[in-house]
């Protein structure tokens, strides 16, 4: 992490210390870099902890590997998927709100499916419709009960609320059945975590001042795909103060809108509740100049070039055999590695930031062969193959050579 060369506004970003923060950021425009150097300087300045929030475990090892190199980091910061926060709330205080110890947490399908045909065989309304299904209608109803279920802890409604907010009854009856069966085994599944901690911080607001009081700065990596429950859990642990809370995100990455995220989550109630500092990234980082080019002489209109910062270099060669081609993509290599640095990577070029892309494995034998005779170390990352995916790419390159080689 030493050495983080920021961008002007991105070092306004990393800098800010004080309130709510929504961050806007594009694609490629160093979001997590941004979000891992303020984190870094807020570890620093505080004397509490910073909670930072992501919605994979893959994004939270990735915070974490690049913090490697803060002091306390352990006793610093806690990073990860809201559910994991819930799950560590519920562990240190669920026996308020009557689990004696950390329920068991259902998340395979396999294992609420399970649940939900017990429950469905008490109720002697659904039992009566469930046996006149054919299995393939039975596995349908099944999964339509427990979205039914899902919807109702996604939109955050309590118990002494769902005869006010549910009209269906039996759907109601559908709800309860499967809560009491879930306590009953002293277990609950994926979307309780966050139903639960909502009710714990919403029934004993001491508690979660406890949390505000331990979690000095809170960060919310991909907040366009935060839903209701997500947001109400955040609200009810930052209650009505001016929080340190800070989102980050793009609302054209929305992804989950099948279990109810929602960007306006991030772009208009933060907005309105928080009134929060906003600030724009926009520059990307991720693509070159020059790649982009070359795509769009390709295929004209593919890529977008604007806001592009790193220029790049992209050229196109052409040799008689295979043998050839190899040799001088290993000189090419060996002569990054002798430069040691370049304009547009950021530290030391290592053989770890160099990537040779190949169709099939069958076409980098020679290249292969090349690495071994200059002792240069590499490993393969294949995926299945693929041969609408090669016949695809075929066509692409035979373009390519059209258009620059028309000869």
């Amino acid at each position: 992490m030493s050495g983080i060369t920021l961008s002007e506004k991105q070092e306004k970003v990393a800098s800010f210390i004080k309130g709510p923060l929504l961050v806007k950021a594009s694609a490629g425009s160093g979001k997590t870099r941004v979000l891992t150097e303020r984190i870094k300087r807020l570890i620093k300045l505080s004397n509490r902890k910073v909670l930072a929030i992501t919605f994979t475990n893959k994004a939270s090892e990735e915070i974490k590997d690049r913090l490697q190199d803060c002091e306390n980091l352990n006793e610093k910061l806690f990073v990860g998927t809201f559910h994991s926060f819930c799950n560590y709330v519920l562990e240190k205080h669920g026996n308020v709100i009557g689990y004696s110890k950390l329920p068991q947490v259902f998340t395979e399908d396999s294992d609420r499916l399970k649940i939900i045909e017990e429950v469905i065989a008490n109720i002697p309304s659904f039992e009566e419709s469930y046996i006149l299904k054919s299995e393939k209608e039975r596995n349908t109803f099944k999964y339509d009960c427990l979205e039914a279920i899902a919807r109702i802890k996604r939109n955050v409604i309590l118990d002494n609320e769902l005869k006010e907010k549910i009209e269906d009854n039996e759907i109601i009856l559908l709800y309860l059945n499967y809560k009491n069966y879930l306590r009953s085994l002293n277990a609950i599944d994926f979307d309780d975590l966050l139903l639960e901690v909502y009710r714990l911080f919403a029934s004993f607001p001491n508690i979660a001042a406890l949390y505000r009081r331990s979690f000095e700065y809170i960060c919310v990596d991909e907040a366009q795909d935060m839903n209701k429950a997500q947001y109400m859990v955040l609200k009810s642990l930052v209650g009505n103060s001016n929080p340190n809370l800070m989102f980050v995100g793009d609302e054209k990455q929305c992804i989950y809108g099948f279990i109810g995220s929602d960007s306006k989550y991030m772009n208009e109630y933060f907005i309105k509740d928080y009134e929060p500092a906003v600030f724009e990234l926009k520059e990307n980082f991720r693509s070159a100049k020059k790649v982009l080019e070359f795509a769009n002489r390709i295929i004209p209109g593919s890529a977008e070039i604007k806001n592009t910062v790193i220029e790049g270099v992209c050229e196109l060669k052409e040799f008689s055999n295979q043998i050839e081609e190899a040799k001088f993509v290993t000189n090419k290599i060996i002569e990054l590695i002798s430069l040691k640095t370049h304009q547009d990577i950021e530290g030391i070029i290592d053989y770890n930031k160099i990537s040779v892309l190949g169709r099939t494995k069958y076409v980098l034998q020679a290249i292969e062969d090349e690495f071994k005779n200059n002792d240069i170390p590499y490993y393969y990352k294949t995926t299945q193959r693929s041969f609408e995916l090669e016949s695809y790419l075929g066509n692409v390159f035979e373009l390519a050579l059209k258009v620059f080689c028309p000869k």
